[in-house]
């Protein structure tokens, strides 16, 4: 995902990273370790779940309160398997604990290019800003170039919405493969080279929202 990737950039955390680059689905091995059972007992919804509750959810700054109640454990539990999530991921933790340092010193959070929140935000959307706003101005930077090169192109298809880090384009087929080059070539263009991690671009095609397929060239 765009997050974890705008996550490593910001937090150079050497796990963090090497999971990122060996494909390692961190979301089971985190379930698994909540849980204590082994990964290959973790169902999609506790992935899923564990994804949303554990992971993203320490991510962006919650408690352990939060944890136990989207993970269905015990508050001993959950601050215990905190603990041992922040002895792994200690350059995240380390990050967010500069992050509101600096926000303290400042009265403001900074995104990518400058941009900045102000004062007053809560805990959690001080850790949030920076990695969701920039994954926000990365999309939207995106999305405008793709218009505006369909649009220069005298193509047919256009932009239709932007769901979280995904873009929705009503495209025709006898477009599809210009599109679909132009589109990875923006989403792509939008992350800067330095960025530890490279995005995968992904592409599903259908004649709605709930019947797609993958698409590859």
């Amino acid at each position: 995902s765009s997050d974890l990737c705008i996550i490593a950039m910001y937090t150079q955390d050497p796990v963090l990273l090497e999971w990122l680059k060996e494909g390692i689905d961190m979301h089971t091995f985190w379930a698994a370790y909540v849980y204590d059972v082994p990964e290959s007992e973790i169902t999609e919804e506790v992935r899923s779940r564990t994804k949303n509750n554990f992971v993203f959810a320490l991510f962006y700054g919650a408690g352990i309160n939060r944890v136990a109640t989207g993970m269905g454990i015990p508050y001993a539990v959950a601050r215990r398997k905190v603990a041992g999530f922040w002895n792994v991921l200690k350059g995240v933790k380390r990050w967010q604990d500069n992050l509101v340092a600096k926000y303290e010193a400042n009265g403001y959070v900074e995104m990518e290019l400058g941009f900045r929140r102000p004062a007053p935000i809560d805990y959690n959307q001080l850790i949030n800003t920076p990695i969701q706003g920039t994954a926000y101005h990365r999309l939207l930077r995106a999305a405008i170039n793709i218009e505006r090169r369909l649009h220069g192109l005298g193509l047919h298809s256009h932009g239709v919405a932007e769901i979280h880090d995904e873009l929705l384009i009503d495209c025709k087929e006898s477009e599809l493969e210009q599109v679909y080059d132009i589109v990875v070539d923006e989403m792509i263009d939008q992350q800067p080279k330095s960025d530890p991690i490279r995005l995968a671009i992904s592409a599903s095609i259908g004649t709605n929202w709930w019947e797609q397929v993958k698409y590859e060239r």
